[in-house]
């Protein structure tokens, strides 16, 4: 929507030079830090030293994906377990006889840990 250019008011006059004045006046004044500092920004994004850290950082997270995708390959295949149905058969075969004087003695023996812990 495009309006038409109207005239401006007393209080849009009184403001707009009021405006101009204030921007004038700061123009006007001059900071010396300001300057040191915009001058330092300028010479270091047009040194090559931002490029450079940029490039370590893509280096350095370039190594970290490498290391851990080492890290898998090599811890992954030692945390294969066998088939859980082939592996429970095999131990209850190899599984000796439990003698019950053994369970016995092995109650006995909690039991009076407990006593001298006070549980």
């Amino acid at each position: 929507m495009k309006r038409e250019s109207q005239p401006m008011t007393a209080e849009d006059q009184v403001l707009a030079s009021t405006l101009r004045e204030t921007l004038n006046r700061a123009a006007e004044r001059h900071d010396p830090m300001l300057d040191a500092a915009l001058a330092a920004t300028r010479a270091q994004a047009l040194s090559g030293t931002g490029q450079k850290r940029w490039t370590q950082a893509w280096l350095l997270a370039g190594g970290f994906a490498l290391a851990a995708s080492v890290a898998v390959v090599v811890v992954l295949p030692n945390m294969r377990t066998p088939a859980s149905s082939s592996v429970s058969v095999v131990n209850l075969a190899a599984m000796p006889s439990v003698d019950p004087q053994l369970l016995e003695d092995m109650d006995l023996l909690l039991a009076l840990g407990e006593e001298t812990n006070g549980g």
